[in-house]
């Protein structure tokens, strides 16, 4: 279906809006929570999203398809965004990714195919009929992506392994990076980072080997060095993907300790 332009100027509390400017009819259209709400000749729109559960960068599909008109006319929606306060449509179903969590409002306006009126100019609900005019809105929660980094603060050694890129395009590339300082006065510290990478993501780093779905690398660092790495991560196909991992370090070979395993969640989008 045709996209329509968007319209970048808007009434606060008007309902139509034009190319060039807007004006503020005489209504407000009712907001329809239920089917029991709704009567005579006005729509009854209704928003189902998928997924219902989005994390910051995932794609959701709102449709309002179920909508019903009484007369069975033709519908047309039109979609507000009150986030970036502009109207479009482009028919029954909008998409949108988020790029901040927390709670975030859409709303949909349905009115019959025949009381929209169309020009060169303007695009707009028309106002002979206010009351064939309706709306519902969603409210869809927008969770972080979870991650448990690697972050250890000892009067002995500072060591932080985290994703700084968790959810990307599948063109893209996510990053994760470790950072390791050496505070003891005159022993070295070494460091070994592994970590288990699942079937369908590839890892690059210019010091990290590859062995069995298994990536290592190691490091040494004289007293009072920090080092600042980082490797990139690729997936074949869009998805959610759990890399774990964990370092051991010592400054005495016979001396080895281990941080706890931790998982970080990497998602790609088409």
């Amino acid at each position: 279906m045709r996209r329509r332009q968007y319209f970048s100027a808007l009434c606060t509390t008007g309902l139509t809006a034009t190319l060039s400017g807007c004006y503020r009819p005489q209504f407000e259209p009712a907001l329809i929570e239920s089917e029991d709400e709704c009567n005579g000749e006005k729509p009854c729109p209704s928003i189902s999203q998928n997924p219902s559960n989005p994390v910051v960068g995932e794609q959701v599909v709102f449709d309002a398809s179920g909508s019903q008109s009484p007369t069975d006319d033709t519908l047309t929606y039109f979609w507000t965004d009150p986030e970036h306060n502009y109207f479009f449509t482009e028919g029954p179903t909008y998409q949108r990714r988020f790029d901040d969590s927390g709670r975030h409002s859409v709303v949909v306006w349905v009115t019959p195919a025949d009381n929209v009126r169309e020009a060169d100019t303007e695009l707009g609900f028309g106002p002979n009929r206010p009351d064939l005019v309706s709306r519902a809105n969603t409210t869809v929660n927008v969770q972080e992506l979870s991650e448990e980094p690697i972050d250890l603060d000892s009067t002995d050694v500072n060591i932080h392994f985290r994703g700084s890129e968790q959810g990307v395009s599948i063109d893209d590339t996510a990053r994760l990076s470790l950072s390791a300082t050496n505070l003891v006065g005159n022993d070295t510290l070494t460091i070994q980072l592994l970590i288990e990478v699942p079937s369908g993501l590839t890892v690059n780093g210019t010091s990290f080997a590859q062995g069995g779905g298994q990536y290592t690398s190691s490091f040494t660092l004289d007293a009072g060095e920090t080092i600042s790495e980082s490797v990139t991560v690729q997936a074949t196909e869009a998805g959610a993907y759990s890399i774990s991992g964990y370092i051991v370090y010592y400054f005495e070979e016979d001396d080895r300790q281990q941080t706890q395993s931790s998982n970080i969640e990497l998602r790609f989008f088409e």
